[in-house]
């Protein structure tokens, strides 16, 4: 295991960080498993709440007004999705020639 140089108090905010990113981050044996989330509909997170050096601030979701489930583009978009992420995984295979 590496050596960490403590610059920041660990109760200040930069030290909390780096603190995360040192220990934060070890492989264990649940990391081949993998939860992916395909969301449609939302803008980008407001983040204007949050201190620039807070670390664990997620901000406030936003909801795009503009956005139709049923518009033909939608439909495609999450039918390509599906289908992609179902062949990579495995669950879907297309039909093979006998």
């Amino acid at each position: 295991m590496g050596f960490q140089v403590q610059f920041y108090r660990k109760s200040h905010n930069y030290g909390k960080a780096l603190d995360f990113d040192f220990h934060g981050f070890v492989p264990n044996k649940n990391d081949r498993n993998v939860v992916v989330y395909v969301v449609w509909g939302i803008q980008e997170r407001d983040m204007s709440s949050c201190h620039f050096s807070d670390s664990r601030c997620t901000g406030t979701e936003r909801m795009d007004p503009t956005f139709d489930p049923n518009t033909m583009e939608a439909q495609l978009a999450l039918k390509v999705i599906l289908y992609v992420v179902l062949t990579w995984c495995g669950a879907f295979l297309p039909p093979t020639k006998k």
